[in-house]
């Protein structure tokens, strides 16, 4: 009798870089709309790779699951993109990780993008991951929002203004008013609560647009 083969195992979207992982990031592109292409698939990866790698040192996010950032990251970042125009300056208020400035500006490298955040560590992640992925357009800054207030060359210089979980939407609109040219916007991504929930626990975050009123 022949021996019984052993099927490789499939690798699973758990495990990064994978074909699986990278169909689970493409799917979730394409159910918004859009195409990743094999490029951009690969520095998703590295971006990923970097996050995971810098997060054993420093505390840049509590989702460490490959699926979960696939999702919860790279997949969420990417839904304002719908809402932002060709060549666009865009402003990054509370980046942290780089999200969701940075899978915006991999998918979208017409964007110009500035990251924000007060904390020097992770602004050196920022820095390094755009190196290493080659994004010419990204920069990133370290300072307090309030203080980036009072430099003038940033005084109406932004399209929009996106934020991820910074702050509540009211307060966010008074931080990035100062920012905003005449047409900008808001890009708020505001997680949803489950419907039969009441309001706990992490959900995908839907941006949804807003101008402060003056």
């Amino acid at each position: 009798r022949q021996p019984m083969r052993r099927h490789a195992r499939e690798p699973t979207a758990d495990e990064l870089g994978s074909p699986s992982w990278r169909r689970m990031l493409s799917r979730g592109a394409a159910d918004l709309g859009f195409r990743l292409n094999e490029d951009q698939l690969t520095l998703f990866q590295a971006y990923a790779e970097e996050l995971l790698a810098w997060n054993r040192r420093i505390n840049l996010t509590s989702i460490t699951k490959p699926a979960d950032i696939a999702v919860k990251h790279f997949i969420d970042s990417l839904a304002g993109a719908r809402f932002l125009e060709s060549g666009w300056r865009i402003l990054d208020l509370g980046s942290g990780g780089g999200f969701p400035g940075i899978p915006l500006a991999v998918f979208r490298p017409d964007l110009k993008v500035t990251l924000v955040d007060a904390v020097r560590k992770k602004v050196s992640f920022q820095k390094q991951v755009c190196r290493q992925l080659g994004l010419e357009g990204v920069r990133s800054e370290h300072t307090r929002i309030e203080d980036l207030q009072d430099a003038p060359r940033h005084a109406g210089a932004y399209d929009a203004v996106v934020s991820r979980a910074l702050t509540d939407l009211d307060e966010l609109c008074r931080l990035a008013d100062p920012f905003l040219a005449d047409h900008g916007l808001i890009v708020a991504y505001r997680g949803r609560p489950a419907p039969d929930s009441e309001g706990s626990g992490p959900m995908p975050a839907t941006p949804h647009p807003s101008r402060p009123s003056s």
